[in-house]
């Protein structure tokens, strides 16, 4: 797992009238090949709805041009918390939606 600032750099719209890049949290890979766009949340502010589509939509962008499998992945703190996963692989399963 890597932080995403090595990697990935989202453009989102910050408002109506705004916009600007953002690096998602972690960028890791799944056993099956899947490229994982992670970001996780303690707090949602009026950004975080923009960001997380603008994630969607770059992972979407990113399969398509490379042939490989992007998903973006977002975990709430307070989830993790109740749950705390012991692998990657049991986050895609609790929180891959």
């Amino acid at each position: 797992m890597k932080h995403a600032g090595e990697c990935v750099c989202v453009h989102a719209l910050k408002s109506e009238l705004s916009s600007r890049h953002y690096y998602p949290d972690f960028v890791a890979v799944d056993s099956d090949g899947t490229h994982l766009v992670i970001e996780t949340k303690g707090r949602e502010d009026t950004d975080v709805p923009r960001k997380d589509s603008a994630a969607r939509v770059w992972c979407e962008g990113a399969s398509a041009l490379t042939g490989t499998p992007w998903r973006f992945l977002k975990i709430m703190q307070k989830d993790y918390e109740g749950l705390i996963p012991a692998t990657l692989a049991d986050c895609v399963v609790y929180f891959g939606g």
